[in-house]
């Protein structure tokens, strides 16, 4: 499959997700909310090719969100489910950057080592990543509502698309 039908397939199951984020809970969790647009807007300005932002600053943004996100202290009244979809999402956004990164292609920095190395060779442990954070995504469904299966399917979706386009 071409990597741009990947691409566009991986933007819109992360579109799906972002409207799910917006819609759940009686309030958005602006974190959580911020985190899904950013990663959205990013794949947006990757699938069209517009590069409005380089990747490696969406990338740096995408990281930063996501431990901002992961470190949020939990509320006592906060139900351990809304904890682990925090989590998930981090996750998921580290994972997306890191697959952004090694499909933008070029070397890497190596400070000076005689150890060359390339974003290729990132690829194969970020796919691997996916697809064991698609398989935890999976057992996350049964404990979840409607909108939060549908961000956690989002995800996994979008990210498994992105490795595939990844590898390919």
């Amino acid at each position: 499959m071409p990597a741009e039908l990947l691409h566009a397939g991986a933007l819109g199951a992360a579109g799906l997700g972002t409207c799910c984020v917006a819609l759940d809970r009686p309030r958005p969790r602006l974190r959580e909310l911020s985190l899904s647009i950013v990663m959205f807007l990013a794949m947006l300005d990757v699938v069209t090719a517009a590069h409005l932002v380089p990747v490696v600053g969406w990338s740096a943004l995408t990281v930063a969100l996501a431990m901002a996100l992961g470190a949020r202290r939990r509320r006592s009244t906060e139900p351990s489910a809304v904890v682990g979809m925090r989590v998930h999402s981090a996750i998921g956004a580290i994972l997306m950057a890191g697959l952004m990164l090694a499909m933008s292609g070029g070397p890497v920095a190596t400070s000076g080592s005689h150890h060359g190395g390339s974003a290729v060779s990132l690829v194969l442990p970020l796919v691997a990543a996916t697809a064991v954070y698609a398989a935890w995504s999976a057992t996350r469904l049964h404990h979840a509502h409607l909108l939060e299966r549908v961000q956690y399917v989002s995800m996994a979706i979008s990210l498994l698309l992105l490795a595939g386009a990844a590898v390919g």
